[in-house]
């Protein structure tokens, strides 16, 4: 299979590796259902050399995988060795035919274990840390040009952190390892 974001090309090819049809599917869970009752009808689907199993075709796999069919991780192939050009009808023999030859021997992870789900916790805590310390920025940026009259009415917290000589002095005043880290208080907590 040669996937993408949208559509998805399969092609089912012989023992022999002779190609008996090619057809694009939406990359949804429905056209999933109907490449696999498509591929069946032109004989027994046992094995599936898919291109980008842990990207566009991570959820091909998985269905694959659950429908008790053997998902082969395909690299893309080289552009030197593309005589033809890129063209997905191309592309998605040549994946069939990785997994024929025993070329594509990487199984493909069925994307539900432990490691998955702490790379999903991981991948939210670093979206959250990005996100705060750009909120923090740009909260700095105006208090620069902001007033003084409203700068004095924000929370001590807010500037604080906003003013590099406040910082500095109060690292040169402290007198243990963590007021050196976070010389000012941390924000109160959200209700």
């Amino acid at each position: 299979m040669d996937t993408h974001g949208e559509v998805h090309v399969a092609a089912v090819l012989s023992p022999l590796g002779k190609v008996l049809g090619t057809e694009s599917f939406p990359a949804t869970a429905a056209g999933y259902r109907r490449l696999l009752v498509w591929a069946g009808k032109l004989g027994a689907v046992r094995r599936a050399g898919v291109e980008g199993t842990g990207t566009f075709g991570a959820g091909l796999s998985r269905y694959l995988l659950a429908q008790h069919v053997e998902v082969y991780e395909v690299n893309r192939p080289d552009r030197s060795a593309r005589l033809l050009g890129k063209s997905d009808p191309l592309d998605a023999p040549a994946a069939a035919r990785a997994v024929l030859s025993g070329h594509a021997r990487a199984r493909a992870k069925s994307g539900d274990g432990p490691v998955h789900s702490a790379r999903m916790f991981k991948l939210a805590k670093d979206s959250a840390v990005k996100a705060r310390t750009q909120a923090i920025n740009q909260l700095k940026a105006v208090l620069v040009i902001a007033d003084p009259a409203l700068r004095s009415s924000c929370p001590v917290w807010v500037t604080v952190s906003c003013s590099a000589p406040a910082r500095a002095s109060a690292r040169s005043t402290a007198t243990t390892p963590g007021a050196m880290r976070r010389p000012w208080p941390r924000p109160p907590a959200s209700p």
